[in-house]
């Protein structure tokens, strides 16, 4: 991913004397271990609140310390990732989550795939909240978080297909993360209602394996 701080250096190593970073420690480790985890390249404050269950003012003085490492960039729309994989003093976060494979989309052909994410991310809707994004040259993975922080839905996108995940916390249940992934859907479905889409959405639901139209 380019940006105004360049490419995401996937070492996450901070230049100094030797080549070598200062180890992260608690909770500064722990959100670096998060944003490396999830191999965010932007993300908003209140989705990684919610990821990390961290008080705002935590968070707020773990994010200014990051971005003074020279870890992130704030902007107008969040954070942005200049380094991943900041090496830390053996502190991971410690959140258990099941991934689940919900379905998978042949998307139409006559929208550029660029504006449809476009007009995803950030965007909120029933009980998911925008928590971030990750992109290679093939796929643009758009993540969102309930309010709760129990359930992350991924929606990966690359030509031509979706496919969407839920990171389900323990003790939640799957059945909400199927009524998100549906939430989710619907708001796709108007999004290429209004680029105009000649085809629809066209589902395949990994719970009944059967095509579903939008």
């Amino acid at each position: 991913m380019e940006g105004d701080g360049g490419s995401v250096d996937r070492e996450g190593l901070l230049d100094r004397p030797g080549g070598r970073a200062d180890p992260l420690t608690g909770n500064d480790a722990a959100v670096a271990s998060v944003i490396s985890g999830e191999n965010l390249d932007q993300f908003s404050f209140d989705g990684l609140r919610r990821k990390t269950g961290l008080h705002q003012e935590t968070l707020s003085r773990v994010l200014d310390r990051l971005e003074g490492r020279g870890l992130l960039m704030r902007g107008a729309q969040g954070y942005s990732v200049v380094k991943h994989g900041a090496e830390s003093s053996g502190v991971s976060a410690d959140f258990r989550f099941a991934t689940v494979p919900l379905l998978q989309s042949l998307l139409p052909d006559d929208v550029n795939l660029t504006d449809v994410t476009s007009a995803l991310r950030g965007r909120w809707f029933g009980s998911l909240r925008w928590l971030g994004l990750t992109s290679s040259s093939e796929t643009t993975v758009l993540k969102w978080i309930s309010e709760d922080g129990g359930i992350q839905v991924d929606a990966a996108f690359s030509p031509g297909q979706l496919e969407v995940t839920a990171n389900i916390k323990e003790g939640w249940r799957l059945s909400d993360a199927i009524k998100a992934s549906y939430e989710l859907m619907g708001h796709l479905t108007r999004v290429y209602a209004r680029f105009g889409a000649r085809k629809r959405v066209s589902l395949l639901d990994f719970w009944d394996e059967a095509p579903v139209s939008n």
